[in-house]
């Protein structure tokens, strides 16, 4: 107060939490960004998403963005993913980023 300025009080500086998401834990057709969203903020612990048939999944990987490949190239190793873009100033953070699938015997 000597400078003739007042402190902020503790209410102007706090920011609103975020909104709670209900947990979505089982998808089907998903593009890229939305399970890294999913990821960070509606399932923490982890997402499965179902598909009938694994070809389907990897031909259409590339379907809604270029880079749809190289991201599950990357879930499989299971390292940390984070995704930033120039509209959100916040970075996404998924801690730990793997993918598996199992094939299914066609003639079965």
């Amino acid at each position: 107060m000597r400078s003739g300025r007042r402190l902020p009080s503790t209410i102007e500086c706090a920011t609103a939490p975020p909104e709670p998401q209900v947990p979505r834990l089982r998808q089907h057709d998903v593009t890229i960004e939305k399970v890294v969203e999913l990821l960070a903020h509606a399932a923490p612990k982890g997402l499965l998403i179902v598909r009938d048939e694994l070809t389907g999944w990897i031909a259409g990987m590339n379907a809604y963005n270029g880079g749809g490949r190289a991201f599950w190239i990357e879930a499989y190793g299971g390292r940390p993913y984070r995704v930033e873009r120039k509209a959100d100033p916040n970075p996404i953070i998924v801690p730990h980023l793997a993918g598996r699938g199992v094939w299914r015997d066609p003639t079965g």
